[in-house]
């Protein structure tokens, strides 16, 4: 059976109903992941696999720090403006929290170079991330975003382009089945490392 998710706080299919389940860039936007994931372990058969990816704690460090700097400065006052991120040390150890077995958390970082701060901001928008969970803080007016860009420039432009960081984090998890493989115990190999190294 396929099926197709897009709000990830409302998963509603009946257990062990799926043998895999791929989430592309949407865990990042729950509210509580692990609730996310322990309702996408269960929607697994066993033996079934959970692939997912979502943004992770260095997507956009170039403009949030900017930003928080920049407003800072002006008022004093720090705003999310961008949403936060977690880390793929903490994401992998919710995966194996939930019960997935065999798991894999894994993090690779995408840079990107635009010619100006409008253009990164536009590409922001249209993947639709601009920070819906911060609609109480008050726009950006004109003049902070001139300071927000002149000091983008100043931190992170190579060769007239600006750097932009979006974080990947990768992660598999099996749901637990009798017959899949075990890892062996500590002190159990027959072969050590220091002797393929050798090779």
């Amino acid at each position: 059976m396929k099926a197709s998710l897009e709000d990830e706080e409302n998963i509603d299919f009946k257990k062990q109903k799926f043998d895999l389940i791929i989430s592309d860039l949407l865990l990042h936007t729950s509210n509580n992941l692990n609730q996310s994931l322990t309702k996408l372990h269960s929607l697994l058969k066993p033996d079934g696999l959970l692939v997912s990816t979502l943004f992770g704690g260095e997507t956009l460090k170039e403009l949030k720090n900017c930003l928080i700097t920049v407003e800072e400065q002006l008022t004093g006052t720090i705003y999310p403006r961008i949403n936060p991120f977690i880390d793929v040390r903490t994401a992998g150890d919710i995966l194996y929290n939930v019960g997935f077995k065999l798991c894999v958390a894994d993090s690779n970082n995408i840079k990107l170079s635009h010619n100006n701060l409008n253009e990164l901001i536009s590409i922001i928008r249209s993947m639709g991330e601009n920070n819906y969970l911060n609609l109480m803080a008050p726009n950006i007016d004109r003049a902070t975003w001139k300071l927000v860009a002149d000091l983008y420039v100043n931190q992170f432009s190579l060769d007239k382009k600006l750097a932009s960081t979006f974080n990947i984090i990768t992660l598999t998890g099996w749901k637990y089945h009798h017959d899949q493989p075990e890892p062996l115990k500590p002190g159990s190999a027959n072969i050590s490392l220091s002797s393929v190294l050798k090779k």
